[in-house]
């Protein structure tokens, strides 16, 4: 992971992201994770990690649709975009306005037209 800004989108019970804010390079104030689920509906798991997100200094939105992302990060900008698990369900991926990929690529279980 390179140095500077994370943005974890769609974490399911937030394991692999507080797995990788261990990371030493990465300075914990600077990752957001998201979640689609609301705050309430967060397992426990999920609940105690977001928690312990908030505990180092990181931020988590919870209720976060993945193709409104410019409705959370706003005018934030990230070195790095981790997109956990993305139901991909087509060759072309719109991007939120401001959110930039260099490298999105079609899913793996997709054939080549």
């Amino acid at each position: 992971m390179r140095i500077g800004g994370v943005l974890f989108v769609g974490e399911d019970n937030l394991g692999f992201a507080l797995t990788m804010s261990r990371e030493p390079r990465v300075p914990t104030s600077s990752i957001l994770v998201t979640v689609y689920e609301a705050e309430q509906d967060l397992t426990d798991t999920a609940y105690d990690k977001a928690r312990k997100f908030l505990n180092l200094g990181c931020s988590v939105k919870t209720g976060v649709e993945a193709k409104l992302l410019s409705d959370t990060i706003r005018k934030r900008q990230f070195r790095t975009v981790i997109f956990q698990f993305p139901n991909l369900c087509c060759n072309q991926v719109e991007m939120s306005p401001g959110l930039q990929s260099r490298n999105v690529t079609k899913s793996a279980g997709e054939s080549k037209a």
